[in-house]
């Protein structure tokens, strides 16, 4: 272990206002650093100026370190062939939390996190404009860096399995996410909370619930397909809590069709403080994705105490474990049948609910920001 502190400059310039996907993994990794123990590390966490900035915590040596807003493309190509003057021989390590770095030679050691293999086992489900940088640059991030972080041994198994052997051979860490600390706070579920989350999104029937991206890859579609076989059934609707994504216009169309419009409600925002008592009011949630790198609704929902009705595949099964229940995405049976279970069957969701509960110290963000730091220190 070095004798003196070593000095991290984190990339989180792709973070958004929109705290959505990695941006949950950039924050809860970030804001462990900085509220947690002294890991010997003195942090700069680049990000862009505006909201994003205000999702951080500074602290425990962690600085933040403001850049000029760009646009998307921009931002691209600044992190690709710009931004050397900055980073330059002023750092020991440089983590990019995504397949972006630099194009040109790096001095400090490079660390990059590939959150999972979607491009290469799923890639119809990529927009072209994500696909394309994607394929080129995930194998050229993973010859270039010193380590690759993932989130589960799933990720690690395919990206060892898609990418060439000699660019990834012994470099890959697994570091699991967690829940964001919101979760954990008793109080946002508490009963009057409930009562206020319950009255303002009208949730007078029970629920199943859905929290993502509207897209294709987390398998909507085949989630309101199954849940229409079951409505004469049950007396559920479907709520689905998340941004617009690529290709949604047909899950949209879906929902609005006959018998469905009437029991499916799209929430596209809600406030982070309010998610962990949407949760806690849901029958169940259900995350019946085609492919993840990690699945982190389900540690959302597990926090809780809500149960959840996952996809085998992937990651999924791999963090949910026996505490879910766990069907094929690709089968609408599968789905169907597990919706109406958990719909209808009160003591299947009360164990699912306990077996979720005991596997929340299982994944913290303090084990995630111990085990990065680590590899920071080249351990």
């Amino acid at each position: 272990m070095p004798a003196s502190r070593v000095r991290v400059a984190f990339d989180a310039r792709m973070l958004t206002t929109a705290k959505v996907g990695i941006g949950n993994y950039i924050v809860g990794l970030v804001n462990a650093f900085a509220r947690g123990d002294d890991y010997g590390i003195d942090m700069d966490v680049y990000v862009q100026e505006g909201g994003a900035a205000a999702h951080f915590a500074e602290g425990g040596g962690v600085r933040i370190r403001r850049v000029p807003r760009m646009d998307n493309w921009r931002r691209v190509i600044h992190q690709l062939l710009a931004f050397k003057n900055r980073f330059g021989r002023n750092y020991d390590v440089l983590h990019f939390p995504d397949y972006l770095i630099p194009l040109y030679p790096l001095d400090s050691r490079v660390i990059v996190t590939l959150p999972d293999a979607s491009i290469f086992r799923k890639p119809q489900h990529q927009s072209y404009r994500k696909y394309i940088p994607k394929r080129v640059l995930y194998p050229y991030a993973a010859a270039r860096s010193e380590t690759i972080i993932t989130y589960s041994n799933a990720s690690r198994g395919e990206l060892e399995a898609f990418l060439p052997g000699p660019v990834c051979e012994g470099k890959i860490r697994v570091v699991p996410l967690a829940a964001p600390k919101q979760f954990l706070d008793r109080t946002l579920v508490s009963e009057d909370r409930l009562s206020a989350v319950r009255r303002k999104y009208s949730l007078d029937l029970p629920f199943v619930l859905f929290v993502g991206t509207v897209e294709p890859r987390k398998n909507l579609v085949g989630l309101l397909e199954a849940f229409r076989r079951i409505l004469s059934r049950v007396p559920h609707e479907l709520v689905i809590v998340g941004p617009k994504g690529w290709r949604c216009r047909g899950i949209f169309s879906l929902a609005k069709s006959e018998h469905l419009r009437d029991r499916v409600r799209f929430l596209e925002y809600v406030p982070d403080l309010e998610l962990p008592a949407l949760y806690r009011l849901a029958s169940f949630l259900a995350y019946p994705s085609f492919h993840e790198g990690f699945g982190l609704p389900i540690t959302e929902a597990f926090a809780v105490g809500t149960p959840v009705l996952t996809s085998k595949g992937s990651s999924m099964g791999e963090i949910a474990g026996p505490a879910a229940l766990l069907v094929d995405p690709e089968n609408s049976d599968d789905l169907a049948n597990g919706l109406l279970t958990l719909c209808t069957d009160g003591a299947m969701r009360k164990r699912l609910s306990v077996l979720g509960t005991g596997r929340v110290d299982d994944f913290s963000w303090e084990r995630c920001a111990r085990e990065t730091a680590a590899i920071y220190r080249g351990e």
